[in-house]
């Protein structure tokens, strides 16, 4: 979601997040706040209507084993270790990128992000079947857990300033940040979850040329699983990724750049000491 954000009152708001009657309820400047279907709707598009598919124990994932579910979505299901459950990195790509969209996207902030968490699990599942979720629910669901959990990262931080606007707190004067996106897609996305851009589609870095796999079994080029943004959740996932990796090449610019100063202030030190000295 594109906008300005308001971090010191998105931190009030969440500071006094509760749930009443299914709907969020908060405090912001004497001005009680209230998320209902009606402004889901309204800011988001998005109906509070589907099955609960995240909760293990929802009428439709009785039946499933979430380590089933795992090994079925893997390139190499007999060469993954069963500590390294529920990671992406080996999953095959169109899973992958549904993961990397849940952690990074939809689900944004939490401490662990390369590794599927159980209701990451039974998400994937429910988007691969076309098995209608209630979305609304999974973020009210995910917001509760950022409270309860303390975490620093507060996610939806423009969702929530709209939702406060609308509601009549005033922002004049507040620290404000803005969100915004291009609407390009970028093979670069694709390249850093680990794929190349070949003649048939993308395929994954490893697959690229002839390669071994497991020892002795021969894996060649066609074999690859290559990948073509074709849906409009594939393109929206493909463009979210652009995004993050164009946020985390800034950074390592940024902090490159910092310790250039820091070697070049210290090396600066140095010689004065030197010259004092003599």
């Amino acid at each position: 979601m594109k906008g300005d954000w308001y971090p010191d009152v998105v931190r009030v708001f969440y500071h006094n997040l509760n749930i009443v009657n299914v709907d969020i309820h908060s405090r912001v400047k004497g001005i009680n706040i209230h998320i209902d279907n009606f402004i889901w709707m309204l800011l988001t598009r998005l109906e509070a209507e589907g099955a609960s598919s995240y909760l293990p124990n929802s009428e439709i994932n009785q039946s499933l084993r979430k380590r089933d579910l795992y090994k079925s979505w893997l390139r190499f299901p007999e060469r993954y270790p069963i500590e390294r459950l529920f990671v992406h990195e080996r999953l095959r790509i169109k899973e992958k990128i549904i993961a990397y969209l849940l952690a990074w996207v939809i689900l944004p902030g939490r401490l662990i992000r390369d590794r599927m968490s159980t209701e990451d699990v039974y998400l994937l599942h429910a988007i691969k079947s076309n098995i209608p979720t209630n979305w609304v629910e999974v973020i009210k669901n995910h917001m509760m857990n950022v409270v309860f959990k303390k975490s620093h990262y507060l996610p939806y931080a423009v969702f929530i300033s709209k939702v406060l606007e609308i509601q009549g707190v005033n922002v004049n004067g507040e620290q404000r940040c803005s969100c915004s996106g291009i609407n390009v897609i970028n093979r670069n996305t694709i390249a850093s979850l680990g794929l190349v851009k070949t003649v048939k589609g993308w395929c994954f870095k490893s697959e690229e040329n002839l390669s071994y796999s497991s020892g002795s079994n021969l894996a060649t080029k066609a074999e690859c699983t290559y990948f073509t943004p074709e849906t409009n959740f594939e393109r929206f996932a493909a463009e979210q990724f652009r995004i993050l990796n164009e946020k985390f090449n800034n950074f390592e610019r940024r902090f490159n750049e910092a310790q250039q100063r820091k070697e070049d202030n210290n090396s600066d030190e140095d010689t004065m000491k030197t010259s004092d000295s003599e």
